[in-house]
């Protein structure tokens, strides 16, 4: 199938609750976003008509009859349910006292319907059903244990509105319907999200129809995610499960901050971009003037930007038109256009070129005097501002008088506070609080200083106690694991391109370069898919799983896939 490079793709995994007798697909949902088209740059035609092919999920139903135990039925589904006809599945029947597993191969009907009926194995048995997929579609997976006594439960979930769910809007209404050969009436509902937190609960009316609603406040995070519906199972009636893909989604603002209606050239006009709770920091905004792109700017930590209204740009106009536009990584948000702006442009006032060469040589050699005087050491023993590291402050004592241990955790990549990170000193330890501060009294002694966090890459100083200062106050910087797993597919990237895949490239910039090639991209798009999982998932990646992608794409050569074409 094909979709629009804005849809959202959902792959699931499915596995039925352990502890149930029939339970319908479970499993992980992964967004991918990996080929969508650069916006933030002029349109073309060519990317105008970009299409990516993806490979969507599938999840398997299947049904404990008392009617008919002996029989195994179910219906193959793909992620928006809609049946799945003509497809193989594969069924093994295994008793569970003794005896050995029966397997046999069926095909769905029209309805995505299949039943198979095994001719040694009896119940109470273990049911596994699987879907190895095809061309447009994920594999599947399901297991239940059929007594010949519980009926199936059958859960239709709808949401009113759609699957994407405002967190803007305070409450959602779900609707649940439960069907089977013992009535759906009386049944327990109980509504959870991806992480395992009750949203909603309540009990079914004599039609077997119930209807709730999930405050937003609840449902977790902007991001795709998806509602596990579980009813319960009781004298008669077997567990009953189904879910439903989401995207929790927060509405964008862009706005203008500078209310002026003059410009002059040399000057700066500035902007926001914010949600509902607070700053998008560190995103792309591109800049438009009379309808074309001008500059592509990244809002700082409070959201903010700055375009330079330079001669070039005003191009010798009296009057410009300015419009700011923000392309979201994912459908967890949304796009923005900032409102159109009309300046009247000025022209800048000349000053004396020697007086201004003068003072600005000026200015720099008392800065880089004061600046050397302040270190005290060579630039190059502290590391960057977005390198991994320590950045130890100036001693404020000659002699060695302190045991504090103070300072900020911050992700090298973008400055942003950690929380809940943590600190030891020797036997010592600590947690970062919500701005990432910690504070330590560590013994006397030469110790090691220890940082670490979920998602992040640790990192561990040497450190005498007391000391004469240089410990208070300092910045740590912690390397997300994230941020490694993106550079990863950048450098495998970047030596099959032509020219080197800049580290600020996007999604929409890396998927340009495998489908400009003209090649099968396959092997690039199923590693991207997987970095993009490490990059956007709710729960931080670990140590093994950013080792697992680096030796895939480590392994990646120019006879996998040729790509050697620049950036569309």
């Amino acid at each position: 199938m094909t979709r629009d490079c804005n849809d959202l793709v959902a792959q699931r995994d499915d596995r039925a609750d352990p502890g149930g007798v029939s339970a319908p697909v479970t499993g992980r949902l992964l967004v991918v976003a990996t080929a969508i088209v650069v916006c933030l740059a002029p349109s073309s035609s060519a990317s105008a008509d970009r299409i990516v092919r993806v490979r969507g999920g599938a999840r398997i139903e299947l049904i404990s009859s008392p009617s008919s135990p002996e029989t195994v039925r179910g219906t193959l589904r793909d992620d928006n349910g809609v049946p799945l006809t003509g497809r193989a599945l594969d069924l093994s029947i295994r008793p569970t006292i003794g005896g050995s597993a029966e397997t046999m191969s069926v095909v769905t009907d029209a309805r995505g319907r299949f039943e198979g009926t095994p001719t040694r194995a009896r119940c109470p048995c273990v049911v596994d059903a699987s879907f190895a997929g095809d061309l447009d579609l994920e594999g599947a997976s399901v297991r239940i244990t059929m007594d010949g006594q519980h009926a199936h439960v059958a859960l239709r979930v709808s949401l009113p509105e759609g699957n994407r769910l405002s967190l803007d809007t305070p409450e959602h209404a779900l609707d649940v319907i439960a069907t089977g050969e013992a009535g759906g009436a009386g049944l327990e509902i109980v509504v959870r999200n991806e992480a395992g937190v009750a949203l909603a609960e309540g009990r079914t009316d004599p039609r077997g129809r119930l209807t709730l609603t999930l405050r937003s406040d609840d449902l977790g995070p902007a991001a795709a995610g998806r509602l596990v519906v579980r009813s319960e199972a009781d004298a008669t009636r077997a567990v009953g499960q189904t879910e439903v893909p989401i995207v929790r989604y927060r509405a964008v603002h862009l706005e203008w901050t500078d209310s002026s209606e003059t410009l002059r050239e040399g000057t700066s006009l500035g902007g926001r971009l914010v949600t509902s709770v607070g700053p998008l920091a560190h995103r792309p905004v591109g800049v438009y003037v009379d309808g074309e792109h001008a500059l592509t700017l990244v809002t700082d930590g409070a959201g903010a930007f700055a375009f330079p209204l330079h001669p070039s740009v005003a191009r010798g106009a009296a009057e410009i038109v300015v419009e700011a536009r923000f392309v979201a990584e994912g459908p967890w948000l949304d796009d923005a256009r900032s409102p159109e702006r009309r300046f009247v442009v000025t022209p800048s006032v000349p000053i004396l070129p020697w007086l201004a060469l003068s003072s600005a040589l000026a200015f720099g050699g008392v800065a880089l005097w004061l600046s050397r005087r302040r270190t005290g050491r060579a630039a190059s023993d502290a590391p960057r501002e977005s390198t991994p590291g320590v950045s130890t402050s100036r001693a404020s004592s000659i002699l060695a008088q302190t045991r504090e241990v103070s300072g900020t955790l911050v992700r090298a990549a973008t400055g942003d506070a950690i929380a809940g990170a943590r600190v030891r000193c020797g036997d010592v330890e600590t947690r970062s609080g919500p701005d990432g501060r910690f504070a330590l009294l560590p013994p006397t002694g030469s110790l090691r200083f220890e940082a670490s966090a979920p998602g992040f890459e640790p990192i561990a100083r040497p450190l005498m106690i007391p000391n004469r200062g240089e410990w208070i106050d300092v910045v740590v910087r912690l390397e997300s694991r994230r941020d490694l797993a993106r550079r990863a597919l950048l450098d495998v990237l970047s030596r099959f391109a032509r020219d080197e895949v800049p580290a600020t490239a996007t999604d929409r910039e890396i998927a340009a370069i495998v489908r400009a090639a003209g090649a099968d991209p396959g092997a690039i798009d199923a590693l991207a898919a997987e970095v993009e999982v490490l990059v956007y998932a709710e729960r931080p990646p670990s140590e093994e799983a950013l080792a697992s992608v680096r030796a895939k794409l480590t392994a990646l050569t120019p006879r996998t896939t040729r790509v050697d074409s620049k950036l569309a």
